[in-house]
């Protein structure tokens, strides 16, 4: 299954959870640029009641990156795609640049507040969350950002540093680094010095402690009233408990490795699943960036694809 929707969604209002991916970073863009164009494009259509909200992001590794993106100019996912593509990396260089002339766009002399944020009102997340693994202690770290805020205002200057720092960490591999640690049962802790420092601690990729954070926030905090969607370019099943609400991934028929059940990635508690199969083990050798530049392409358009099955299920589940 590309989607998978495990319940009706009583509330509309949504927290996208992006797994580590690496340059597949395309494939959560893809995903974010269609959940985008349906929500606008049905805007119109279905009653305020009933239309989706994507309330907060999360994200991990370079799924922290897409969500950030999604959070501050989330009307330019396609750019960000675009600039990627072309460069065929540099997603960090790219987002900072484009949160730059976000910013620079709120303090444009004569252009109106609701000029600039009312096609972004129903698709930019108030909140987001980027995870990090702590180097002392292995464990998961979640940086929260209230997206509203602008870096501008008084101290607020501070913010946009910390954000670049939260996202650095997210993406930085220690170097002593194994794959095994994201399958160990004990958390893996790294030198400071493979570390990102962060109000006097030292914090590394967030992929390690979660590969596809469940993180969600909203006013109430209430457990019941999240409705998180797990995204990965990755295969394998996922939680069909409160408070996922489905998954978007990649459907697979690729072969399974025989005895090998699907893979649970230390501190996900079964909530997200790695299916070993040849097509996982193929984009993970795409995701470290050694792949023509079609299939990054083509992993985006996937993204696009997946996330329009799965809003065509929610719609019909919604009927």
């Amino acid at each position: 299954m590309a989607t998978s929707i495990s319940r009706k969604s009583a509330l509309p209002q949504w927290s996208l959870c992006f797994s580590g991916a690496g340059h597949l970073i395309v494939y959560h863009l893809g995903v974010a640029k269609e959940l985008i164009s349906q929500i606008n494009s049905k805007g119109e259509s279905l009653k305020t009641s009933t239309l989706p909200q994507i309330h907060s992001v999360a994200g991990s590794s370079s799924g922290a990156l897409a969500a950030a993106a999604l959070g501050y100019f989330p009307d330019r996912i396609e750019e960000y795609a675009d600039r990627f593509l072309q460069d065929r990396g540099h997603a960090f260089r790219h987002f900072q640049q484009m949160l730059i002339d976000q910013e620079t766009k709120r303090n444009v002399p004569g252009l109106s507040k609701s000029e600039l944020t009312t096609q972004q009102n129903r698709i930019q997340p108030q909140w987001l969350g980027v995870a990090t693994t702590e180097c002392s202690t292995g464990a998961l770290h979640m940086f929260e950002f209230d997206t509203s805020l602008p870096f501008h205002k008084g101290t607020d200057h501070s913010s946009y540093e910390r954000l670049l720092s939260a996202v650095q960490a997210s993406c930085a591999i220690p170097q002593t680094f194994h794959p095994w640690d994201l399958f160990s049962k004990y958390p893996s802790t790294y030198p400071d010095d493979d570390g990102i420092e962060i109000d006097g601690s030292y914090f590394v990729d967030g992929g390690i402690a979660a590969p596809c954070p469940v993180w969600h926030k909203n006013a109430e905090q209430q457990q019941t009233d999240a409705n998180v969607i797990l995204i990965s370019p990755t295969s394998g099943s996922s939680s069909s408990a409160p408070p996922v609400l489905g998954s978007i991934r990649p459907s697979d028929s690729s072969f399974k490795f025989p005895l090998v059940g699907d893979l649970s990635p230390r501190g996900e508690n079964g909530v997200f699943r790695i299916r070993p199969s040849v097509q996982n083990l193929r984009g993970f050798v795409a995701s470290a960036g050694a792949v023509h530049p079609q299939i990054l392409h083509d992993f985006y358009q996937r993204g696009i694809e997946d996330a329009n099955a799965f809003w065509n299920n929610w719609e019909e589940g919604q009927g």
